[in-house]
């Protein structure tokens, strides 16, 4: 990505966010998914399922967001030429693959991930010697080595940090204490309720996995909003949201400490620009509590219409963070795009119809402008060509 012109932050960013949704896809999702369906005695199929949608129109909003700061960085499109050749690559490095099904099937088997690793790493030693032009030599070894040492020592530094907030928590009940008071903080306010929740998991979650995060906060509020009236699996979707999220969540992101050592950038800059990226991933929870057909609740028309909406509001909802669809995005219509995407989320018909009017207003409007400015290009174009 650095590449083909994606500034160091925004490649880390881009790592960042669609690393962390990787829970979200099913059909194999996050350790959290496993223990949302033991928790709320759920078939691990129900939840997956439920996933479907979220997932999918986390990774559009994403997609839509990387591609319009593409367009607006004016980055061009990589030639097949500079495209590695599959085929080619697996013949040449494919073999240390290898060292990372050693480390799925030892976590299959039920090793510790720390012990998984350091047999994975041995056996990517080992395989190298199965290529001439991969093996690795003392000297190829020893730079290897240096190179993971100081890639770990930023993500070494957060976690240990976070670690010692995280015991302090624990040992003083604050985490408790204070999940209390945000519920009670809410008056029976759903939608305070759900903002509180948010931010006490994106708190109680700071370096945490995202696995213990979700126990955590699943435990001290996802009950409090199914007492509000939330759906089950709505409520608990929530704080797995929530918890997942921590990893991009400033000041204290791990996705974007791990992401700073491969690009060489700024983990706070990073962080701030994956929230952005990841903005569906904050604003969708809210939505699929209002309407459970988002997570596959219903019958297969309020699904299907719930659906195509959500993906009309995360193409929306890209072009609003970056400022940009067909051109530069002014104030008013970033305002009235950011209406839009209320609007086509809401399970009412009403304003469902008035956000796609609003959203097809702005389409017409900004086909009218890039096609005005095209045309001045070309005038200008053909001045300079007679001069």
């Amino acid at each position: 990505m650095k590449r083909t012109g994606y500034r160091p932050a925004v490649a880390g960013a881009i790592e960042s966010v669609a690393s962390t949704g990787g829970q979200l896809m099913p059909p194999i999702m996050g350790a959290a998914a496993f223990i949302m369906a033991d928790i709320t005695e759920t078939p691990y199929t129900t939840i997956a399922l439920a996933a479907i949608i979220p997932s999918i129109l986390y990774y559009i909003a994403v997609f839509l967001a990387v591609h319009l700061e593409a367009v607006k960085m004016n980055i061009r499109p990589t030639v097949n030429d500079d495209l590695p050749k599959i085929i080619q690559t697996l013949k040449t490095g494919g073999h240390l693959l290898l060292s990372i099904m050693i480390f799925i099937l030892m976590l299959a088997f039920g090793y510790s991930i720390m012990f998984s690793s350091l047999y994975a790493i041995f056996g990517v030693v080992l395989l190298s010697f199965l290529r001439k032009w991969t093996r690795l030599t003392p000297k190829r070894l020893l730079i290897a080595l240096i190179n993971g040492a100081e890639a770990v020592l930023t993500v070494a530094l957060a976690t240990g940090t976070a670690g010692i907030i995280i015991a302090i928590i624990s040992l003083t009940g604050l985490g408790l204490v204070f999940s209390t008071l945000i519920i009670t903080a809410s008056a029976g306010n759903l939608f305070i309720a759900l903002a509180l929740t948010m931010l006490s998991s994106l708190i109680l979650g700071m370096g945490l996995p995202t696995a213990a995060a979700y126990i955590l906060v699943a435990t001290l509020t996802a009950p409090a909003l199914v007492e509000l009236g939330v759906n089950l699996l709505a409520a608990h979707f929530f704080v797995f949201y929530s918890a997942m999220l921590s990893a991009i969540t400033p000041p204290v992101a791990l996705a974007a400490y791990a992401a700073s050592g491969i690009a060489d950038a700024n983990p706070i800059r990073i962080a701030i620009i994956a929230v952005k990226f990841g903005l569906a991933a904050f604003v969708v929870p809210y939505f699929f509590v209002l309407n459970p057909a988002l997570l596959g609740q219903g019958n297969l028309s309020e699904v299907s219409s719930a659906f195509i909406l959500s993906i009309l509001a995360a193409a929306a909802m890209a072009a609003t963070v970056q400022g940009w669809f067909l051109v530069k995005l002014n104030l008013l219509e970033r305002l009235a795009l950011a209406l839009a995407i209320f609007l086509l989320f809401f399970p009412d018909a009403s304003a469902n119809i008035g956000g796609l009017f609003i959203l097809l207003a702005i389409g017409i409007w900004q086909l009218i402008r890039w096609r005005s400015i095209k045309m001045n290009m070309q005038n200008l174009s053909k001045e300079i060509d007679k001069k």
